[in-house]
């Protein structure tokens, strides 16, 4: 078996990394979510080491070009600026593999019908949520506002009261409440909750009985 060059291979997880992330709906908040996505896979397949540099501006263009008609009418360098942007906010890399199974589980899965009450990136978040808890039932799910903001591309500040309102509203139960290690609240133990609506439908025969997840949301 010949093996391949490690170069070759990294560009192919490149091209691999566009097409997974293409845009499909010309939806503001499904774009600024899918360029966070590009910036998050692609700084997974480099390195987290490495500083961003315009080599990084032709993977926007052919992502940008691939994306089609839902990009026609962006700027390129707007978009380029807003990976650059997204590059710097990134915290978790796609190497979370079980986090990302049950993400990309989340995003073929049909909405749960709670979600017709709500807008936007809400629906994505309960609609991951619904997912997290179908794995880990019946014990509760982890997940962090920071870990939502990496996923969906918005302030941890504005997912940790997207979560909030869900547990208001009677769609989560917070069982536990993360707790900040550390002045600068940079590290610690991700919140616990369990979905209390309807999931739905969810497929996870693809999902194996790692603890992955777990460990990484410490």
């Amino acid at each position: 078996m010949i093996s391949q060059n490690p170069s070759d291979v990294k560009i192919q997880k490149i091209r691999e990394a566009i097409t997974k992330t293409v845009v499909v709906s010309p939806d503001p908040a499904h774009i600024r979510m899918k360029l966070f996505q590009l910036a998050r896979e692609i700084r997974t397949i480099v390195g987290f080491n490495r500083p961003i540099d315009d080599t990084y501006k032709k993977v926007v263009g052919k992502w940008h070009r691939q994306s089609g008609i839902f990009l026609e009418d962006e700027s390129i360098d707007i978009l380029w600026a807003q990976f650059k942007t997204s590059w710097d906010k990134i915290k978790y890399s796609t190497d979370m593999e079980l986090f990302i199974k049950l993400e990309h589980i989340a995003s073929i899965s049909e909405y749960p019908t709670i979600c017709k009450n709500y807008q936007d990136v809400a629906k994505d978040l309960i609609r991951l949520c619904a997912v997290l808890d179908a794995h880990w039932s019946p014990e509760p799910f982890y997940l962090s506002c920071r870990m939502a903001e990496d996923e969906f591309g918005y302030s941890h500040a504005k997912m940790a009261k997207l979560l909030e309102l869900l547990v208001m509203d009677g769609v989560l139960e917070l069982v536990e409440q993360g707790k900040l290690i550390g002045g600068a609240g940079l590290t610690g133990r991700a919140s616990r909750y369990k979905f209390l609506a309807d999931k739905g439908k969810i497929d996870l025969s693809s999902i194996g009985t790692s603890s992955e997840l777990s460990k990484e949301a410490e």
